[in-house]
């Protein structure tokens, strides 16, 4: 025979066990162990958009897309977004991205390295970095030949935009910088000009090095075959001028021996 305290717990427990958990508990439960699935992870929500109306590959509407995109609401939270400080970047980052727009500006006056600065050096040197960038776009734009030969490449073909933003539009946080999209823009536009001009330049370095060592090694080449050629050509001279000199002694020799006899 089972012994009392399993008879009393078998089956009218497990019903009152099961009648316990009710539907919400259960709704509850799940709910709970989805929302420590979502902390866990990091989500990206995904507007899908109708590219036309006939669903057919590889055509896209350009006037449907727009009506979805405005009935939806996207395009108009984007242009909140604009109207505020949509960029928004760590001090760190922004000064080591932007600081080569002002890179006639020598380490006494605005540092390269910052890795050693506390955070309120960081935020000293971005304060610094914003004021002289808003103080020099006239004086750069009157007077480019002070300007790197960097950047001297790319100024006759593209010409990036001027830094001709306000200082509002750039609000200074304690660990962040918030930019407006306009602000942004411009510094983005300045920076991939630079980058650009770099890039051109050290290209052109390099292939000036090739191009130059293939001319050398032409040059030497060159040398050298036209050495063994007039060794050949001076060896030959010399074989000839050897012979008549030779057909001379012997012509010399041959008439004395004529005269004696």
């Amino acid at each position: 025979f089972p012994p009392e305290d399993v008879k009393s717990a078998s089956p009218k427990g497990r019903r009152s066990n099961l009648q316990a958990k009710t539907v919400g508990m259960q709704f509850k439960s799940q709910l709970v162990g989805l929302m420590k699935k979502v902390e866990l992870t990091d989500p990206h929500y995904i507007r899908c958009l109708k590219p036309n109306d006939s669903a057919k590959p590889k055509t896209i509407v350009r006037r449907r897309m727009t009506e979805q995109l405005r009935y939806s609401g996207v395009l108009e939270a984007i242009r909140v977004a604009r109207m505020g400080f949509p960029v928004r970047l760590d001090l760190n980052l922004f000064f080591k991205r932007y600081r080569l727009l002002l890179q006639n500006q020598p380490e006494i006056i605005l540092a390269w390295n910052i890795n050693h600065f506390s955070s309120s050096q960081i935020q000293t040197a971005c304060t610094k970095f914003i004021d002289l960038l808003l103080s020099s776009k006239n004086t750069k734009s009157q007077d480019r030949r002070e300007t790197s030969r960097v950047i001297r490449i790319l100024h006759s073909q593209n010409n990036p935009p001027a830094l001709d933003f306000s200082r509002t539009d750039v609000q200074m946080g304690l660990s962040k910088i918030f930019l407006r999209k306009s602000a942004h823009d411009v510094l983005e536009a300045n920076r991939v000009f630079i980058d650009s001009a770099t890039a051109t330049f050290l290209q052109s370095a390099i292939r000036c090095h090739q191009r130059r060592s293939y001319y050398l090694l032409f040059r030497y080449a060159a040398g050298y075959v036209q050495r063994i050629y007039r060794g050949y050509k001076g060896r030959e001279r010399w074989w000839g001028l050897r012979e008549d000199v030779a057909a001379d002694l012997l012509t010399n020799n041959i008439r004395m021996l004529l005269v004696q006899n």
